[in-house]
């Protein structure tokens, strides 16, 4: 199988909380997919690239969480505010969704 990224981004279904994150508490933000696949454990993977305070970086995962939702869960090192950007890789059989690539905060 082959994969490809895909120019296309999840819709925030609800924006985080604002204000500085704690350190090592969970943290979550739920998003919302255009386009419903018929195996999206097989179809999508979303990546989550995070940038926190004095540039520090890491990434993750988002998961399906059924129907059209995706979730982001993190629990961050150190407290302040957070960044984050989602990254779609899809099956290069699949067609581009307008919504699963770039979401960011």
């Amino acid at each position: 199988m082959v994969w490809v990224i895909a120019l296309v981004a999840l819709a925030p279904a609800s924006a985080p909380a604002s204000g500085s994150a704690e350190t090592w508490r969970r943290w979550e933000a739920e998003l919302r997919s255009s386009r419903t696949y018929a195996m999206p454990c097989a179809d999508v993977s979303v990546s989550v690239s995070y940038e926190g305070p004095s540039g520090r970086r890491f990434t993750g995962l988002a998961f399906w969480d059924g129907g059209d939702t995706f979730r982001l869960r993190a629990a961050f090192p150190t407290a302040g505010i957070w960044r984050w950007r989602t990254y779609l890789t899809i099956a290069r059989s699949m067609s581009p969704t307008p919504n699963l690539h770039g979401e960011h905060s």
